[in-house]
């Protein structure tokens, strides 16, 4: 047998080998169960690692030591919801809180978002005043001035005119110019009638 063929055959004996040898082999345990570190703490054990549950109603009002018992994450969601619902402002939510100024100061940098207070309101919002249990002042508009109706043209007073029945017969002294003296006669007499006329005139 050629060195050649010998290398042959063995390189084919011990590839066999190791392919048998990985077949029966046992790797890992024997069990299929797959367990994790925290399977084997005790009940103690296990309530020393859970954090405190902590729950909030973001619909009524709180007090300072109430907040203060909320994680930051809570915080946020709480004044946030505050905000965009009952258009809080800053000074409303501490009021609330019953705290000062300065205090606020410290609290907000630990808020873990950024809080858009309303701006340029002076007055609490009713829903604001609805959210405290309080009843929301009613907001009356101004009256609203009368509207003056615009005077009118003033138009020439006409003369008024009497209808006079014509007369058979009389006396008128009356003072007028020649114009109006005929228009009187006119309506007092009948067109298609006679008269006898005496007339006596004075300047006046």
């Amino acid at each position: 047998m050629t060195d050649e063929r010998f290398t042959f055959y063995e390189d084919i004996r011990q590839k066999n080998s190791a392919k048998s040898g990985a077949y029966h082999r046992v790797s890992g345990a024997k069990s299929k169960r797959c367990t994790l570190p925290s399977d084997h703490l005790t009940a103690a054990e296990m309530r020393r690692r859970n954090s405190p549950v902590s729950s909030i109603k973001l619909n009524q009002p709180i007090t300072y030591e109430e907040f203060k018992t909320l994680t930051p994450t809570l915080q946020a969601l709480y004044l946030d919801h505050l905000i965009h619902e009952y258009h809080a402002r800053r000074i409303d939510v501490v009021q609330m809180l019953g705290i000062s100024q300065s205090m606020w100061g410290k609290i907000k940098p630990t808020i873990p978002c950024k809080l858009n207070f309303p701006k340029g309101k002076h007055e609490p919002a009713p829903e604001w005043l609805a959210f405290l249990g309080g009843e929301a002042e009613e907001i009356t508009p101004p009256p609203m001035p009368e509207e003056i109706p615009a005077a009118e043209p003033e138009t020439p007073q006409q003369e008024e005119i009497f209808l006079i029945p014509p007369i058979l017969s009389g006396s008128i002294t009356m003072v007028a110019a020649l114009p109006d003296l005929l228009s009187q006669l006119t309506r007092l007499v009948q067109e298609d009638t006679a008269y006898q006329f005496t007339v006596s005139f004075t300047r006046v």
